[in-house]
């Protein structure tokens, strides 16, 4: 077999390889749904998530504007929250909907510290 061929038949492998995993993860979290743990939160807050999908440009996708009443489900810790807080303005409202008492718990005095008066945290039941 020639070297050509050999490195097609190892690329395939390795694709087939992660296509496997991809649908494994698909499975078992539709199977399993859960929660984002309060723990694993803080890789949601880095630096990097900005750069990947910035925040303005997922509200202008949504159409996000002054005055929109907003439901945030899954909100997390809050690292859209307050910036659409932010952008809804005071005559807004955004309602924020965590499933974990903690995550809401954090959420809240995330709010809270951001003065962000437009929104209320609410808990999943």
């Amino acid at each position: 077999m020639g070297r050509l061929a050999r490195a097609a038949k190892i690329g395939l492998m390795v694709l087939g390889g992660w296509v496997a995993a991809q649908v494994a993860v698909r499975i078992w979290r539709r199977l399993f749904p859960a929660p984002v743990s309060p723990i694993v939160s803080p890789i949601f807050e880095a630096p990097l998530r900005e750069i990947g999908q910035p925040r303005h440009v997922t509200f202008r996708h949504i159409g996000l504007g002054p005055g929109m009443r907003v439901l945030e489900i899954g909100a997390g810790d809050g690292f859209y929250t307050c910036e659409a807080a932010r952008l809804i303005g005071p005559e807004g409202r955004l309602t924020a909907v965590n499933s974990q008492p903690r995550a809401a718990a954090l959420l809240a005095d995330r709010v809270h510290r951001e003065g962000a008066a437009n929104v209320a945290v609410r808990l999943a039941q």
